[in-house]
């Protein structure tokens, strides 16, 4: 992946057709995806296709990186969004990606706390509501009748 940092997209053997930057972009990040389903299947250390070898280099760096507990690796950083691009599409039970399935777990607390904070904001809605309207139901006192 040319803009990602991780240099897969130097492999390319078909030849570049003129398209939009976008398009450009997320067909690289759909490649970049489909050498690392490849890599993290493959047992051959000297396998062909290009861009296995250099996902499992950085597989290994991912493993034994000191840097990326403290957020300081970049390259640590774009593997972690390539797996998270993965991971908003994959339907699969056992994926082979490593941290798929962390990040599917994370992915649904983060959709389950997001309801509960919709659930919360629309209780605490209804309940000004009916705040509001008890107190406008309420008779205004009349001018007679005040005293200070």
């Amino acid at each position: 992946m040319d803009r990602l940092g991780l240099g897969l997209d130097m492999d390319d053997t078909q030849p570049h057709v003129s398209q939009n930057p976008a398009e450009a972009r997320k067909q690289s990040i759909q490649k970049c995806i489909q050498y690392l389903l490849h890599a993290c299947q493959c047992k051959d250390s000297l396998c062909k296709l290009p861009g296995c070898v250099k996902i499992k280099r950085i597989l290994k760096h991912t493993r034994d990186c000191k840097l990326r507990q403290l957020g300081n690796c970049t390259i640590c950083k774009q593997f972690l969004v390539l797996c998270y691009t993965h991971t908003k599409s994959c339907n699969e039970q056992s994926c082979p990606i490593p941290i798929c399935a962390r990040i599917k777990v994370y992915l649904h607390e983060q959709r389950l706390q997001k309801r509960m904070r919709q659930e919360r904001f629309m209780q605490q809605r209804m309940v000004n509501m009916e705040q509001f309207s008890s107190n406008s139901a309420a008779p205004a006192p009349s001018s007679g009748s005040f005293q200070a």
